[in-house]
C-alpha cells in the first residue's frame, strides 16, 4: 500500500496554534475556543514526542454531552483514518436502518427448484458469533437440510440456486491491492456471504517427510487445494496462499503439529453458499439433480421473494453485525453495512439501484448530516477503512460520538466498540481501564488510529479522537502513546484547569 502523500512540514505545537488562532479569531468575528489548558499541558507532550520520525497527527477531545472542546490539534484536517471508518459506517447505520432492523436470508422453493436468497448478510456462519451464542456455525444449512426433509423432499429434482444481487455484482473495491485481495481482510462483498467469504484449512503431519493430511471448512468442493506442504523436517512453518484470480489454493511448508492456517477468501461467494449447502442436503440424504444456478428473483422493498414458497427466514439483528464490525474491525461487515445503507438511501430517491459503493458514498455522509454532524472533510471510498483513498477529520469523527451519545440506539452504539482489557482489537491494552474506555482502533500501513469513548475519575464521559499518519515504520510506539493520551483523559478533571 503506499503512504498518503502531503506536504512535510512539521504541525505546529496546539499551544502555539492555541495562541495565534485567539489573535486571529476576534478579527474576524468569531469567538475563539477556550481549551483546558491543563489538559494542553499534558497531552501534547505525548502526542508530540514522536514528531521527529515525520508522522503527523490530529487530535481532538470534547466533553460529553456538552461538546465543549477541550483540546484540539489540526482537528479539520483530513487524515486516512484507517478502521476509524467504521465509526462512521455503523453510525450511519444504525440511525438509517434502525435497531431492530435484521438481514434475512431466505430459502425458497420454485417447483422443481430451491433457492437461497440473501439481502447482504455478512454473518451467515461466521465463527466468532457462532462462538458467541455457543453454537455450530454451520448449522443454519443443516436446519434447512432437515426442514427439506421433513417436506418430504429427497431429491431436489431442479436447480440449487442462488441470488446475491441485492448488493453491485462489483465485490472487490478499486483502491485494494492485488496483494490485498487473496487475504481474508479484503474478501469479496456479495448479497450473499458464508463463512465471511473464507475457506478455514487445517493440517495434520503424518510420518517424516510425508504430505500433510487436511480438512476445509466449511465443506466445499469449489476450490482446489495443491498440498505442498509436508510434516516434520525443517524449513518455513505451514502456509497457504491462493491465486490471485481462481480458487486454487496451495499448502506450503512443514508442520509438526495440528495447525489451522490463516482464513483464505473465496471467489464467488454465492456459488460458495450453494455448494455448502447441497453438500449438507447430500448429509442429510437429499440428492441434488441439477445445477448450482445464479439468478436474481422479483423482490419486496425488504428483500424477501415475491414468487416461489418461503420455507424458512434465517435473520440476523443489527446489534451482532455493529458488534463485529467495531469491536473486531471486521471489514466484510463493515462493507455490507455500508452497501445496505447506500441501497436504503437509494430507494428513498425511487432509484432501482442494488447497493454498491457508489450510492454508500452518498448514503454515508448524508446520514452524518442528519445526525446534525459536518461532513467537511470527509471523503469516503469504501466503508471498511481498507483503502487509502479515505478521508476524515478529527472534529468529524469527535462531532460524530458527541451525536451518537445523546442518540436514542446510544447503548448499542457504544457496546459495538472494543472494550479495554476485556475483548476485541483492544483486549490487551490498557487493561487498568477495564470498563472505563469504548473505542475503535484504526491500522493500514503508514496509519494508526484511536478514536473512541473514556470515562474520567470523577464519571464525566470524553470523546477523543487520536489520529497518526504518515508513519515510517512500525506503528506500535504510536500505539503506545495513544493509550498514555487515553490514560491522561482518564485522569483529567475541570478541577484541574487553572
Amino acid at each position: 500500500m503506499t503512504i498518503p502523500t502531503g506536504g512535510t512540514m512539521k504541525r505546529n505545537h496546539p499551544i502555539h496554534l492555541a495562541f495565534v488562532l485567539s489573535a486571529l479569531l476576534p478579527a474576524v468575528g468569531c469567538t475563539p475556543v477556550r481549551h483546558d489548558p491543563a489538559l494542553t499541558r499534558d497531552l501534547a507532550p505525548i502526542l508530540h514526542r514522536l514528531d521527529d520520525s515525520g508522522a503527523i497527527v490530529s487530535a481532538r477531545v470534547i466533553e460529553l454531552p456538552s461538546g465543549r472542546e477541550l483540546y484540539a490539534e489540526d482537528a479539520g484536517h483530513p487524515f486516512t483514518p484507517a478502521s476509524n471508518m467504521k465509526l462512521v459506517v455503523t453510525a450511519a447505520a444504525l440511525d438509517a436502518l434502525g435497531r431492530r432492523f435484521t438481514y434475512d436470508t431466505y430459502l425458497v422453493r420454485s417447483g422443481d427448484d430451491v433457492w437461497i436468497v440473501g439481502t447482504g448478510d455478512p454473518a451467515l456462519g461466521d465463527i466468532r458469533l457462532a462462538d458467541r451464542h455457543k453454537r455450530d456455525p454451520y448449522a443454519v444449512l443443516d436446519e434447512w437440510a432437515r426442514l427439506l426433509k421433513q417436506k418430504g423432499l429427497t431429491r431436489i429434482a431442479g436447480n440449487l440456486c442462488y441470488d446475491e444481487s441485492w448488493f453491485e455484482m462489483k465485490q472487490l473495491h478499486d483502491d485494494w491491492s492485488q496483494r490485498s485481495r487473496i487475504e481474508w481482510y479484503a474478501c469479496p462483498v456479495s448479497g450473499l456471504n458464508f463463512n465471511d467469504n473464507c475457506i478455514d484449512v487445517t493440517v495434520t503431519p503424518a510420518d517424516a517427510g510425508a504430505p500433510v493430511s487436511y480438512t476445509i471448512a466449511p465443506p466445499t468442493q469449489v476450490v482446489t487445494i495443491v498440498n505442498n506442504c509436508v510434516s516434520h523436517g525443517d524449513g518455513k512453518p505451514a502456509d497457504i496462499v491462493r491465486e490471485f484470480t481462481s480458487n486454487v489454493f496451495t499448502l506450503t511448508g512443514r508442520a509438526t503439529k495440528r495447525t489451522e492456517l490463516q482464513s483464505k477468501p473465496v471467489t464467488q461467494p454465492g456459488l460458495f453458499l450453494a455448494d455448502a449447502f447441497r453438500l449438507a442436503l447430500e448429509s442429510n440424504g437429499i440428492s441434488v439433480t441439477g445445477e448450482l444456478r445464479p439468478i436474481a428473483v422479483r423482490r419486496d422493498e425488504r428483500g424477501a421473494p415475491r414468487d416461489g414458497e418461503i420455507l424458512a427466514i434465517h435473520r440476523t439483528p443489527l446489534a451482532e453485525v455493529l458488534w463485529r464490525t467495531n469491536t473486531h474491525s471486521q471489514n466484510l461487515f463493515a462493507e455490507c453495512l455500508a452497501k445496505t445503507v447506500g441501497r436504503q438511501w437509494a430507494a428513498s430517491w425511487w432509484l432501482r439501484q442494488p447497493g454498491s459503493w457508489a450510492n454508500a458514498r452518498q448514503a454515508v455522509p448524508d446520514r452524518l448530516r442528519k445526525l446534525g454532524v459536518s461532513t467537511r472533510g470527509l471523503r469516503m471510498a469504501d466503508g471498511s477503512g481498507l483503502s487509502h483513498g479515505n478521508k476524515v477529520t478529527a472534529r468529524l469523527l469527535t462531532d460524530l460520538l458527541k451525536a451518537m451519545h445523546s442518540h436514542p440506539d446510544a447503548a448499542m452504539y457504544r457496546q459495538s466498540l472494543s472494550k479495554v482489557g476485556v475483548e476485541g482489537t483492544l483486549r490487551n491494552r490498557m487493561k487498568d481501564l477495564k470498563g472505563r474506555v469504548f473505542a475503535k482502533t484504526g491500522y493500514i500501513n503508514s496509519v494508526r488510529t484511536l478514536s473512541g469513548y473514556v470515562q474520567t475519575r470523577d464519571g464525566r464521559w470524553l470523546a477523543f479522537s487520536f489520529l497518526y499518519n504518515r508513519i515510517p515504520g512500525s506503528v506500535t510506539p504510536f500505539e503506545e502513546l495513544q493509550d498514555e493520551a487515553v490514560h491522561v483523559l482518564a485522569e483529567w478533571s475541570p478541577e484541574d484547569t487553572e
